[in-house]
């Protein structure tokens, strides 16, 4: 039995499902997500992040430049090592669950 609580095991599982894409492939498959990214000046090549439905697409990005990049709403975040990105997935974890794309449960 594992101490780990419902929102550790679901972060871990967030981030184990991330994948690598090219934005204008999503933005070309109709995600509008990717496409509200792109139009915020996004890089070519992100991380993709699934919520509860990983049928409908990811729902969530960070870019990949020279360094990793964040953007929700007026706030953004950079990251330049594995170590950072960990802090980045997080906040974009916290706001696709307050957006309800990620439900916690027991």
């Amino acid at each position: 039995m594992t101490n780990e609580t419902a929102e550790q095991r679901r972060f871990r599982i967030f981030r184990a499902q991330r994948r690598e894409f090219v934005l204008a492939d999503l933005v070309a498959e109709g995600n509008e997500p990717a496409r509200s990214f792109q139009e915020n000046g996004a890089p070519e090549r992100v991380l993709g992040y699934y919520g509860d439905d990983e049928l409908t697409g990811p729902h969530g990005f960070i870019g990949l430049d020279q360094e990793y990049w964040l953007i929700l709403g007026n706030c953004e975040w950079t990251a330049d090592n594995e170590d950072d990105l960990i802090a980045l997935e997080k906040e974009l974890f916290d706001w696709m669950c307050g957006e309800e794309y990620i439900e916690l449960t027991e």
